[in-house]
């Protein structure tokens, strides 16, 4: 499309997301000049050479580039708009410039644009994008379950007669590896795989091998380690100083009685209106951390691109790893520990502070790698006492008036 308007001045902004388009103004009519420029390659061969890798004679190539004008007429744009036509652009193999030109009382004004439909010829082809895929989407399995891998390449790789590929399980270093006459497999996510695992494989066909071009990543679903925890007290309110007794239970993601380790803090309420409290501990512990273990790679049947990887992956800790451990537990009255029976279930006694009105005992659980976190409210109150000689009291403050309590 063609597009011949006036300049609005008047429309220009300073504003985060302007465009100069924007600045368009009454369309216009008049005459717009347009060059229609078509450039293409022919291939020439030059000779042939011997590849010693695939044992094959193949030919050398040079490319010639050609360029024609294919269009070079006025237009008449009205109301500022005019559709130029360009079938000769449908399916074709060649580039094309468009020149677009409007002159006015002695100026000029010229905007192109370039459209590349062709597909040239390479002198270096590229490789096939060979990649390891699951059947499961989110690519997490839990202990136990079997992983289903295939081939693929812009869809599933066919198995054919001559096909050989070697799966590699690497976790910083190779684990194990296995050899198929077809292009898929499966294997068990067993304890050795925690948290998680690369898949990689070298596919041979015809007697030509292709890597695939990235490490599949198959991660644990810690989901079946979570523990949910119920906590019960006896009594519905407490006063400051009060002995307070709660009952513990933790199952697990079954609904199953789980003996577990739990962490108990009482915390203020009012620390909770000020900040959030976010624990995943299992988000934390299993996170995957590690990477193939391959620094260079490459398949000499290959073109020599794209062949070095840097191992990475998260840190996994060690004398040097860096790691904060809370000190201060200001807003925290109490710190305890407490461990559920073989039926997940524990109690756990203290008293409230005396200057303390609400607290939230705010709980962590964990049992070898078996966690969870949960919160619970403890009310806390402050009973009132109205004395006629000496007013409304409360153990801590007087008020000679109601008025001043109010």
């Amino acid at each position: 499309t063609v597009m011949l308007h006036e300049l609005d001045s008047h429309k220009y902004s300073t504003d985060y997301g302007f465009n100069y388009e924007d600045l368009r103004g009454a369309p216009l009519n008049g005459q717009v000049k347009i060059v229609v420029t078509e450039t293409w390659y022919t291939r020439i061969e030059t000779g042939k050479y011997y590849d010693f890798i695939n044992k094959v004679t193949k030919r050398r190539y040079e490319y010639n580039k050609h360029e024609k004008v294919v269009e070079d007429r006025s237009v008449d744009v009205i109301n500022g708009k005019y559709i130029l036509e360009m079938p000769y652009t449908v399916d074709s193999e060649s580039s094309f410039n468009i020149e677009a030109s409007f002159e006015n009382n002695g100026d000029k004004i010229v905007e192109s644009r370039h459209f590349s439909y062709f597909r040239r010829i390479q002198t270096v082809e590229f490789n096939p994008y060979y990649t390891l895929k699951v059947d499961d989407d989110d690519y997490k399995y839990a202990l136990g379950d079997t992983v289903k891998y295939y081939l693929d390449n812009d869809g599933i790789v066919e198995d054919s007669k001559n096909d050989r590929m070697m799966v590699m399980f690497m976790k910083d270093g190779l684990l194990d590896y296995e050899i198929l006459d077809k292009t898929s497999g499966e294997f068990s996510f067993e304890e050795e795989h925690l948290p998680n695992i690369a898949i990689q494989a070298i596919y041979s066909n015809e007697g030509t091998m292709h890597k695939t071009s990235y490490p599949t990543t198959i991660r644990y679903d810690y989901s079946e380690r979570k523990l949910n925890i119920e906590v019960a007290s006896d009594q519905k309110d407490y006063g400051p100083g009060d002995n307070v007794k709660l009952v513990v239970k933790t199952t697990d993601t079954y609904g199953n009685p789980y003996p577990a380790d739990i962490n108990l803090s009482i915390v203020d309420e009012a620390y909770f209106d000020l900040y959030s409290q976010t624990a995943d501990m299992l988000a934390d512990i299993y996170s995957s951390v590690y990477g193939t273990g391959i620094v260079r790679e490459f398949v000499s049947s290959e073109k020599s691109m794209n062949d070095m990887r840097m191992a990475m992956g998260a840190e996994k800790g060690g004398d040097e790893a860096a790691y904060y451990v809370r000190s201060e537990f200001r807003d925290t009255a109490t710190f305890m520990t407490l461990s559920t029976d073989e039926n997940g279930e524990g109690t756990i006694e203290f008293n409230l502070p005396d200057i303390m009105e609400d607290h939230i005992p705010g709980s962590k659980r964990q049992n070898g790698s078996i966690n969870g976190m949960d919160k619970y409210q403890c009310k806390t109150a402050i009973p009132y006492i109205y004395y006629p000689q000496q007013g409304l009291h409360n153990g801590r403050q007087s008020f000679n008036k109601l008025e001043d309590f109010r």
